[in-house]
């Protein structure tokens, strides 16, 4: 969230005073003068993938993790045949989707606290990290989730989705979809 907020007040998209309120339902809070903000954070990626990161961490250090999940040792040829065009920024695509939609039925649940809008913070955390580019993905998610957003029926509405990485964020990616960098 830290990193999140540096990056929107650099561009001046975020301004002060506020408020931030760590809670549980939404996970933030964030309290202008003018409006309350909820903010979600969720990760992108798959379980498996999330399993053999883990696992990864606690080996040796002598395999690399190919793919989604799939142990290589250095002498080992590879097994996946890698991506081509923007077949990598396709598939990150859909996970942000599934992401999103969980996370838009999370707010339109009854403990779900009231704000004035609803943001989205995705976190990819997802095999595809060093292999997805955010300036290819951006077009493709941006039109992605214009189509999910017209047709959402719930009633509480999702207002902006962003994706942050270690290095970047890709701010408002239905909306103006802004790559940004972020300090550590």
């Amino acid at each position: 969230m830290v990193h999140y907020l540096q990056a929107l007040a650099n561009e001046i998209l975020f301004h002060f005073p506020v408020k931030i309120v760590r809670s549980e339902s939404p996970d933030f809070f964030l309290h202008f003068k003018e409006c309350l903000v909820a903010v979600e954070i969720r990760d992108v990626g798959t379980k498996r993938s999330q399993e053999a990161t883990t696992l990864l961490e606690k080996s040796s250090g002598r395999v690399f993790l190919e793919g989604e999940s799939t142990f290589v040792l250095p002498s080992e040829d590879l097994q996946h045949r890698g991506y081509v065009n923007d077949q990598s920024e396709a598939e990150l695509a859909e996970l942000i989707l599934a992401a999103v939609d969980d996370k838009a039925r999370t707010i339109n649940t009854p403990n779900f606290q009231t704000a004035d809008f609803y943001d989205l913070l995705l976190y990819d955390n997802s095999h595809l990290v060093f292999v997805a580019d955010f300036k290819m993905l951006r077009p493709i998610l941006n039109g992605s989730l214009r189509d999910w957003q017209n047709s959402y029926q719930l009633p509480k509405k999702v207002r902006q989705i962003s994706v942050l990485r270690d290095s970047e964020l890709l701010y408002d990616c239905g909306g103006a979809a802004k790559i940004l960098a972020v300090e550590r």
